[in-house]
């Protein structure tokens, strides 16, 4: 915002600061409401994903969990409280290329994680099987509108 003010002369226009006052994405309600919405929806969910999506995802846990229907929707669980679907969300929605970027960045999880090396190795294999599988659907989509 500093640096805009300074440049609003020369960009002319109304720029006045709003961000600092402006919630994240996925930051629009208190956590007690998206945790206590969070559980009616998804009452399979245990408790500590609960609080944990809460915290890094806010209402944007809603779109990482779909229809998710049970614990196996999530898919496998990669490291301790870090499952397959959360991963593809951090892919394809928030540009996550790296397990450093979902382990620190994202979800703060490789802090804690008692196999740092083999969690990063495993989280970097799944990144790169999404990434693979994504490119692998839009080349077949691609192929199909000449068809």
């Amino acid at each position: 915002e500093a640096a805009l003010t300074k440049l609003q002369p020369l960009l002319g226009g109304d720029h006045r600061p709003w961000t600092a006052q402006a919630p994240l994405p996925g930051g629009e309600r208190s956590r007690e409401v998206n945790a206590a919405d969070l559980r009616k929806q998804y009452p399979w969910l245990p408790d500590a994903l609960v609080l944990q999506y809460v915290k890094s995802l806010g209402t944007l846990t809603f779109d990482m969990l779909g229809s998710s229907q049970s614990m196996q929707d999530l898919g496998d669980a990669i490291t301790p409280r870090l499952y397959v679907r959360e991963i593809e969300y951090y892919v394809r929605h928030e540009f996550a290329r790296t397990a450093e970027d979902i382990l620190w960045r994202r979800t703060k999880l490789g802090y804690t994680l008692p196999d740092k090396p083999e969690s990063v190795a495993r989280v970097h294999e799944q990144i790169q099987q999404v990434i693979a599988h994504a490119q692998a659907s839009e080349s077949t989509a691609y192929s199909q509108s000449f068809q």
